[in-house]
C-alpha cells in the first residue's frame, strides 16, 4: 500500500476522531453542568440543541483543519472525503438508533449540513495557511504559522493523542453517569 493512501486514511480518521470526539466531549461536559436537562426520554430544550450545534460546528472546523494538516496536500479533497465519511456514519447511526425521540428531525438535518460546511471551511483554512506559509522565504523571519507548519506532523500527532485521551475520558465519564447509554 502506498504511503499517500495511508496518509489520506490517517487524515480522514484523525478528522473523524476530532469531530466525533469533540462533539461527545461537548455533550458530556454540558450534561455535567445541567444533568436535569439531559435526562433520557426527556426532549432537549432548543437552547441546548443550538449550543451543541455550535460546538459541533467548531469541532468540525478543527476536524477539517486537522485532516488537511495530516494529509499535507489536497486539503479540500480530504475535507470532502471526511465530510462524506461522517455523513455516511451519521446516516447509519440515525437509521439504527431507536432512542432518538428526544432529538427533533430539524436538529439532525441542521447538524449534518452545518458539519459538512464546517469541515469544508476547516480544509479551506488549512489550504490558505499552507499557501501563505509556502510564500514565506526560507531565510526570512518565520511566523508562528510557518514554524508550526514545519513541525506539523509531530504537533498533529500529539494533539490527536491528547484529543483521544480527552474523548476516552468523556466516554467513560458519560457512560458511568448513564448519559450515553
Amino acid at each position: 500500500m502506498s504511503s499517500g493512501i495511508l496518509r489520506s486514511a490517517a487524515a480522514v480518521a484523525s478528522g473523524w476522531v476530532v469531530a466525533v470526539g469533540g462533539y461527545i466531549l461537548t455533550v458530556v461536559v454540558f450534561s455535567l453542568f445541567n444533568p436535569d436537562t439531559f435526562t433520557p426520554g426527556v426532549p432537549l430544550p432548543t437552547g441546548w440543541l443550538l449550543v451543541t450545534l455550535a460546538g459541533s460546528a467548531t469541532w468540525s472546523i478543527a476536524a477539517g483543519f486537522a485532516a488537511g494538516v495530516i494529509a499535507c496536500r489536497g486539503e479540500i479533497a480530504h475535507a470532502v472525503g471526511l465530510g462524506l465519511f461522517l455523513l455516511t456514519i451519521s446516516v447509519c447511526f440515525v437509521s439504527w438508533n431507536k432512542n432518538l425521540a428526544q432529538v427533533p428531525t430539524w436538529y439532525v438535518v441542521a447538524g449534518e449540513a452545518l458539519t459538512t460546511l464546517a469541515i469544508l471551511t476547516g480544509g479551506w483554512l488549512r489550504r490558505r495557511q499552507r499557501v501563505s506559509v509556502a510564500r514565506t522565504p526560507e531565510d526570512g523571519p518565520l511566523s508562528i504559522a510557518a514554524k508550526i507548519d514545519r513541525r506539523r506532523f509531530r504537533i498533529a500527532a500529539v494533539v490527536m493523542f491528547l484529543a483521544f485521551l480527552a474523548c476516552l475520558w468523556a466516554l467513560v465519564l458519560g457512560a458511568g453517569r448513564g448519559l450515553l447509554w
